[in-house]
């Protein structure tokens, strides 16, 4: 997409925001827990609005993990972009609440769902 050049090919795809029930530092702990080679494979596209500190401390978490070459936070998406990227996107993780709702939304969404381990929704 030409709105969002660091885009590459087989990205994964979070949207959401901040706040803790989003689950954010879980998304990067885990995307740190994967093999090198498939995070080579598929960059990690955060989209949701950050402020000055909200950015500053996402990147230090994801520098202090090793993966801050392969997020990419896009910031505030306007309605169309998100659409497009949502379209093409092999892969997406949903918040912790949203997961537990997997089954009702997965047939109205436009992209597969990756929920959390079932201990994380207890």
């Amino acid at each position: 997409m030409a709105e969002l050049p660091q885009l590459e090919p087989g990205f994964l795809l979070y949207i959401g925001g901040m706040d803790l029930r989003k689950n954010i530092w879980g998304l990067l702990d885990a995307y740190a827990g994967i093999g090198a080679d498939l995070r080579y494979e598929h960059q990690l596209v955060v989209v949701c609005a950050l402020t000055r500190n909200q950015r500053r401390r996402a990147r230090t978490q994801a520098e202090e993990l090793g993966i801050s070459e392969r997020v990419y936070f896009t910031g505030y998406v306007p309605d169309d972009q998100l659409l497009h990227l949502c379209q093409t996107v092999p892969l997406s993780f949903p918040h912790l609440f949203v997961a537990a709702m997997g089954a009702l939304e997965g047939p109205i969404e436009p992209y597969p769902n990756v929920p959390p381990p079932a201990d994380d929704l207890a």
